[in-house]
């Protein structure tokens, strides 16, 4: 309120400012400034009361002194005050004392208690109107400034006014808190809606999700069930394969399908175009791949998708993970539960490398301390000009092309891999001039030379023949090797005696075939992708997986192996069944399944056993050296007994041609063999025509014996020099 006073108290003028009714900033709260507001009654009431008691004090203050008067009124100024008719006619009826006044203001308090009571319940459903009509409805009282009344009518009619524009708003605040419960309850429904939506989306694309692994896995055995068509006419997987498919070309169709779909993915997959072009597929170990049968095409192409699409499976990106993490987690490959097992699973491309060299140097490290770092630089400069190498060289030319002629890194004598091989071949006959060069150690060192640096491929060379082996399994009696096939065969005893009795019922040595595995580790015996599954448990596990793996390729072919009745066939099928094990991860179950734990012995068994039959061998060794040499002996004895019979003119020249030997082979014709004891020919007989043919057959020694197999057209020819040599009669 802002009261004005005339100097001498006798009328009073009043302009009643409105802040005191509205909101005095925006920062308090609608209830605290309601408590602050004076209702219209009582904001008269008051100011009245001011009035006369000002009026009092003031003629009081007059009669001791006008001008202390004056001052007096002047300070006791009231706070609001109505309009100076009203006020003047209130002042005068005020005679009835303090006491009637404290009467009174007692009444108007409690009536003040309940009207600030009402107030603040009706504050509480102001509070809920909207913020943005408060801000706006004080940002024009502040822009029109505080209203002036000059009369109580005026106020109480804008007060009105103004209360009626507040019920309006409540009015509207109430519809808005209709519309906006009403819109709440709609969103709701509508996010439920939607939420019921996002669960139904999920679920299709769970399930999409599922068919489209089934899709995939339905694909892979579709793939795999035509690599399972295959077979081998003749007996011998040299001789080619077929695949007997039902359908005509819609297989081949339906792969191109495949393939097409698969190249978008991983275009280094092959085409058929490429398979049959000159220069033919390539794959990413270097092997050249040229196949002009339609079978062999399938067949391939098959192979390659199944293996494209197990790289899309869940499980082969979780042991992509596992092999992540182990390596990240593990600076030396320790034999370990978990690495075994992940090993067995199979090691990864991209780490292929890393890991052999870490299983390699772990089995050569002694070695390498001892001979230093420049050990394997010293072997290959020092092996052109050593008499030790140059025993050995015409026999690594000869194998150094027999290695690998299907890869591009071996295919010509000036290819790189050549140069290679023939330097860690030549090292390590200087490394170990007791073993030299062994047939079967340029697949060992070719094979880690697709993988390994050339001296870690020559350190590879000297851990398989130094330390995964026994010493004696690579020297020229091959006494290791053998005892190891004479071990193989009581494991087949144990583990499969049906066909431990049909072999022995036939005669038959596996160590024949087998023998080539242990000593190459299956090169050039199982599928390549198959062969480094093998070669990535036996880095770490040792020799006994190639036990492991032998009694699962024999399992696998114990029924079609029981059906043969006679030696070759038995063989072939035998290799057959090596040759065509393409499924990697069944072969794999089979040989490190839980019941060929209870079969194979283990690493500390297995070298007691072979011990002994080491120890047995070498002794029937010495036993036939000793009878060759008396042999030997009784021979030159015998040849200088005759060439005293020859001066005496007893007999003729041991020197002249004689006929040795001679059969009918299953055809009716007749062969024979004659030479002297240095050499001997081959010759057929045409009895009709009273003809003999030279077959063109040489043979450094003498022919005592032969012998014709009828059932495959083969005649065995055995010499004096302790030699059988093997022909085919039908060429």
């Amino acid at each position: 309120a802002s009261p004005q006073h005339s100097d001498q108290g006798s009328e009073i003028g009043t302009d009643f400012n409105y802040d005191s009714l509205l909101e005095e900033s925006p920062s308090k709260s609608r209830q605290q400034q309601q408590q602050t507001k004076p209702t219209k009654r009582y904001s008269v009431l008051v100011a009245v009361l001011s009035c006369r008691r000002a009026s009092r004090l003031q003629g009081e203050t007059a009669r001791r002194s006008p001008e202390t008067g004056r001052v007096a009124a002047a300070v006791l100024k009231p706070a609001a005050l109505v309009e100076r008719p009203l006020l003047v006619s209130r002042v005068k009826k005020s005679d009835a004392g303090d006491s009637d006044i404290r009467h009174e203001m007692e009444d108007l308090q409690k009536q003040n208690s309940a009207l600030k009571e009402v107030l603040r319940k009706r504050d509480t459903l102001i509070a809920e109107l909207d913020l943005k009509l408060s801000r706006a409805l004080r940002f024009n009282v502040t822009r029109a400034g505080p209203p002036r009344f000059k009369s109580e009518s005026a106020m109480l009619d804008w007060i009105k006014e103004k209360s009626d524009n507040l019920r309006h708003l409540e009015e509207q605040c109430r519809v808005l808190q209709n519309n906006n419960r009403f819109v709440n309850s709609e969103v709701r429904r509508i996010t439920s809606l939607r939420h019921m939506e996002q669960e139904k989306f999920r679920n299709q694309d769970k399930l999409f999700r599922e068919h489209k692994l089934q899709l995939e896995n339905w694909k892979r055995d579709y793939l795999f069930l035509l690599q399972s068509c295959i077979t081998v006419p003749t007996g011998d997987v040299s001789d080619g394969i077929e695949l007997n498919l039902y359908g005509g070309g819609r297989h081949k169709e339906r792969l191109r399908e495949l393939l097409e779909e698969a190249r978008v993915v991983n275009p280094r997959l092959p085409t058929f175009e490429s398979l049959v072009s000159p220069d033919g597929h390539v794959d990413s170990y270097g092997f050249r791949h040229s196949q002009e049968s339609e079978s062999m095409q399938l067949h391939y192409i098959s192979r390659q998708l199944h293996e494209h699409y197990a790289t899309t499976l869940d499980r082969y990106d979780e042991h992509q993970r596992h092999w992540k993490s182990f390596i990240a987690s593990n600076r030396s490959f320790t034999k370990t539960t978990e690495l075994k097992s992940l090993i067995r699973g199979g090691i990864p491309r991209m780490y292929r490398s890393a890991v052999w060299r870490e299983l390699i140097h772990a089995q050569v490290q002694e070695i390498r301390s001892v001979r230093g770092q420049q050990y394997y630089s010293g072997l290959v400069q020092r092996a052109t000009e050593s008499d030790i190498v140059a025993k050995h060289r015409k026999q690594i030319s000869l194998d150094l092309m027999r290695t690998m002629p299907g890869n591009v890194r071996f295919e010509s004598s000036d290819s790189e891999g050549i140069q290679k091989l023939q330097e860690i071949l030549q090292a390590f006959c200087l490394h170990n001039p007791s073993v030299g060069y062994c047939q079967g150690m340029n697949f060992i060192a070719g094979m880690g030379l697709l993988f390994l640096s050339k001296e870690d491929a020559f350190w590879l060379l000297v851990a398989v023949t130094e330390c995964y082996f026994h010493p004696l399994y690579f020297t020229g009696s091959l006494l290791g090797a053998q005892a190891d096939q004479l071990v193989l065969k009581d494991l087949i005893r144990r583990q499969m005696p049906n066909l431990h009795e049909h072999i022995s019922n036939l005669d038959i040595d596996v160590g024949t075939v087998t023998l080539n595995w242990f000593l190459a580790i299956y090169f050039d015996a199982l599928p390549f992708e198959t062969l480094l599954r093998l070669w990535d448990c036996f880095l770490l596990e040792g020799p006994k997986v190639l036990f492991r793996f032998a009694l699962a390729v024999l399992k696998s072919s114990e029924a079609a192996l029981l059906r043969q009745t006679d030696t070759i066939g038995l063989w072939r099928h035998l290799k057959a069944a090596a040759r065509l094990a393409f499924d990697v991860d069944g072969l794999a179950r089979t040989a490190f399944a839980a019941g060929a734990d209870a079969g194979v012995p283990s690493r500390r068994e297995l070298d007691a056993r072979r011990g002994v039959y080491i120890a047995a061998l070498a002794e029937a060794d010495e036993r036939r050296k000793r009878l060759r040499r008396r042999a030997l002996q009784d021979e030159e004895e015998e040849a200088e007994e005759d060439e005293a019979a020859v001066d005496r003119g007893d007999m003729e020249s041991p020197n002249q041609p004689l006929v040795s030997s001679g059969l009918s082979s299953p055809d009716g014709s007749v062969w024979i063999c004659y030479g002297d004891s240095g050499r001997s020919q081959v010759c057929r007989l045409r009895i009709e025509d009273n003809l003999m043919f030279s077959l063109g057959v040489e043979i450094e020694s003498q022919v005592s014996c032969s012998y014709s197999l009828d059932s495959c057209q083969v005649v065995l020819l055995g010499t004096l020099g302790m030699f059988i040599a093997a022909l085919d009669a039908g060429s």
